[in-house]
């Protein structure tokens, strides 16, 4: 159950009350002419390739045990900016995000067993038998 506070940004929302309020958003300003599927996928890439430029040229050991808030408030921005685009996607094309996330990890928990993959050993043979 979704915890309420007085603030968006305060709140712990379900899938489908992001999905909610997104669409309120992009409702609100009229964007839904410039959203289409290829574009917001685009944009989806855009987005994760901001992310990734975060960590590039950083050592392991200086993102280890969580990081400056420097860092930390950077990746949030832009894993929001991920789903917010994820979000707009999902409500384009009338998914669920709720129920596809569920639906691809029931498929990822036959795939991936757990006990197969815990040992690194025992995960690649799972690797080889797929390749």
């Amino acid at each position: 159950m979704a915890r309420r506070v007085k603030a968006m940004a305060e709140t712990v929302a379900t899938l489908l009350e992001l999905q909610e309020a997104v669409k309120k958003f992009v409702e609100t300003r009229d964007w839904n002419r410039y959203h289409n599927p290829k574009d917001l996928a685009i944009s989806i890439a855009i987005e994760s390739a901001e992310l990734l430029e975060i960590f590039q040229w950083k050592s392991e050991a200086s993102l280890k045990n969580g990081a400056n808030e420097i860092l930390r408030n950077r990746v949030a921005e832009e894993l929001a900016d991920i789903i917010i685009y994820c979000a707009n996607l999902a409500n384009i094309v009338d998914l669920d995000l709720g129920i596809a996330v569920s639906r691809k990890l029931t498929v990822n928990e036959a795939k991936y067993p757990a006990e197969k993959v815990r040992d690194s050993r025992k995960w690649e043979d799972v690797i080889q038998k797929r390749g």
